[in-house]
Order: C-alpha cells, then sequence, then structure tokens
C-alpha cells in the first residue's frame, strides 16, 4: 500500500488540479458562485476518491484541497474576465496537465511498479473523464448565468 505521503500527494495534488480546472471553467461561463460551487464539489469529490487508498490524511487533503482550488479557480476566471482570460486557461491547463504528469510519474516510482505490472483500465478512465466532461459543458451551457458585474 502507498504511504501516508503518497495519500497526501495525491489527494492534494488530484483534487486542487480538478476543482481548479472545473471552477475555472465554470466560473468563466457561468460566475463566481456557481464556478465556485462546481469546482468545490469536482475538487473534493476526485480529491478524496485517490487519495483514500492512502488513509484518512488522504481524504482530509483531498477534501481541503478541493475546498480551496474550486474557489480560487472561480475567483481567478472572474477576475481576469476582462483581462486575456481564455491565454490565461491555456496556461492553466497546460501548466495542471504538466504537475498531473509528474504526479503520475512519482507515483508510479515510489510504488515501483514495472510497466508489466500496471493495470490501468483505460476504458473506465475514458469513460469517467467523458462523463465528467459532457456535465461540466451541459453545466455550462444550460446552468445559470450572471452577468458581467453581478447585475
Amino acid at each position: 500500500f502507498p504511504s501516508h505521503d503518497s495519500g497526501l500527494m495525491s489527494g492534494m495534488g488530484v483534487g486542487m488540479m480538478g476543482g481548479l480546472m472545473a471552477g475555472a471553467l465554470i466560473g468563466a461561463s457561468n460566475g463566481m458562485f456557481w464556478g465556485s460551487i462546481i469546482g468545490l464539489f469536482t475538487g473534493m469529490i476526485l480529491g478524496v476518491k485517490c487519495g483514500r487508498s492512502c488513509g484518512n490524511m488522504g481524504v482530509l487533503e483531498g477534501l481541503m484541497s478541493g475546498l480551496m482550488a474550486g474557489t480560487m479557480g472561480a475567483m481567478l476566471s472572474v477576475m481576469l474576465v476582462f483581462d486575456r482570460q481564455f491565454e490565461f486557461l491555456i496556461i492553466l491547463w497546460i501548466t495542471c496537465s504538466i504537475i498531473l504528469l509528474g504526479l503520475s510519474y512519482m507515483m508510479v516510482k515510489e510504488l515501483g511498479i514495472q510497466p508489466k505490472e500496471r493495470k490501468v483500465n483505460s476504458e473506465r478512465i475514458i469513460l469517467v473523464a467523458l462523463v465528467i466532461s459532457f456535465l461540466l459543458n451541459l453545466f455550462m451551457w444550460v446552468g445559470p448565468k450572471v452577468a458581467v458585474g453581478g447585475i
């Protein structure tokens, strides 16, 4: 089983990246309130899911990182609404992707899994990613919107 440090990193890393990215996208299209709520819950769910294999510490880190990053993602989008928001979101996505790749590499190295031993269900990962993407896009299209300035 992974150590508590791995649980901390997996729960925090995935929870923060998921919450930050979901909060930023929903915040850009639906405003800070809905971006914070969707980002918060997305980050917390992903963080707990990834951190729970390493005990209570991973779960708590997943919850805390989802809470912080979900609200931060929405806040960043709202603050950048008049200043190159699209470019910022591209940089944010690239940076988060690099961090998640590094986290994956760290977990493989720490657990000592050889390439032949990896048991990854690619179909399940793709299906979950598509479902999450569909739900976020659906919310961005038909969810409640706020006017600029909160009027």
